[in-house]
């Protein structure tokens, strides 16, 4: 199955697929966070940003968001590592490509902690950290999971 999905997203990108690539009206930061891990790419409503990254008008954004998931075989300590590792990649990116961190009203201390937000020139960028290895009432510090929802305003 592994080889298959791989030879789908080698197609997709051969093609020039908008699963596959970002379009080319997209930050340029996607892109490169793009080729950073292998990413599942959907297009979700925008809906529920207006709280965590306080956007005001949600309707006048696209969503596009990209989420990536350590293998299921994977020890915790090193879904963990990988996943901060990517966290950390993808902030310096931002930091270097000049997004500024969003001040939120309400601190964010959930999982995950949907008020890690960026802003440049319109777009938005919100980052966090996921876990399917946690159970309720239990103190979770193993992740397996990070995701990036880029809002973008829509044209016209």
């Amino acid at each position: 199955m592994w080889v298959a999905w791989c030879a789908m997203i080698t197609v997709g990108l051969a093609i020039g697929s908008s699963e596959a690539i970002a379009a080319s009206g997209d930050p340029p930061e996607l892109k490169q966070i793009q080729t950073m891990a292998v990413w599942r790419m959907s297009h979700p409503d925008v809906g529920s940003a207006e709280d965590a990254c306080e956007i005001k008008d949600a309707g006048a954004y696209e969503a596009v968001r990209l989420d990536f998931e350590a293998d299921e075989e994977m020890k915790d300590a090193a879904a963990t590592a990988k996943v901060k590792a990517l966290d950390q990649k993808v902030v310096a990116l931002l930091q270097q490509k000049r997004w500024v961190a969003i001040k939120t009203s309400k601190g964010g201390s959930g999982i995950p902690n949907l008020r890690r937000c960026y802003r440049k020139s319109g777009a938005i960028a919100q980052i966090y950290q996921t876990t399917g290895r946690c159970t309720m009432n239990t103190p979770c510090t193993a992740y397996d999971g990070f995701t990036v929802v880029f809002y973008l305003p829509k044209n016209g």
